[in-house]
């Protein structure tokens, strides 16, 4: 198994556990007529990656988070705990982020998900990135 499927099953796992979680606090809350609704089945890596990257606009430059964002303009979903779209595109597309390592942008774009503008680095890194392209 390469090094992306054992992301994605990670990915999955980790969904899957959250979703059994938010289900049972559901079906203590639920009327008895609801509770006995199956989760819905969490779909294979391929069709979720071309489902994810469909909701982006893609130019020749950068590929642009279409749906929801935050105030500052970062992509958000919620899938694996993960509600960064730049952090899940990185995760889809290249591998799982090491630990105590940021996802950034080389476009300084914050909706961008492309994978090839985005790169993994320490605050410091980030920081660094920041004052040596003058932006504040």
């Amino acid at each position: 198994m390469n090094e992306l499927e054992l992301s994605w099953q990670r990915l999955v796992e980790r969904e899957g556990n959250l979703r059994q979680q938010r289900s049972k606090k559901r079906r203590e809350k639920t009327p008895p007529r609801l509770a006995g609704r199956k989760l819905r089945q969490i779909p294979s890596r391929e069709d979720y990656v071309a489902k994810f990257y469909s909701k982006c606009i893609k130019t020749d430059g950068c590929w642009e988070w279409s749906r929801s964002r935050q105030k500052d303009g970062y992509g958000t979903i919620n899938f694996a705990g993960e509600t960064l779209t730049h952090r899940l595109s990185y995760m889809l597309s290249v591998g799982p982020i090491p630990d105590g390592l940021y996802v950034c942008h080389k476009c300084d774009n914050p909706a961008c998900i492309r994978p090839d503008h985005l790169f993994t680095g320490t605050q410091f890194d980030n920081m660094q990135d920041c004052g040596d392209k003058a932006r504040h």
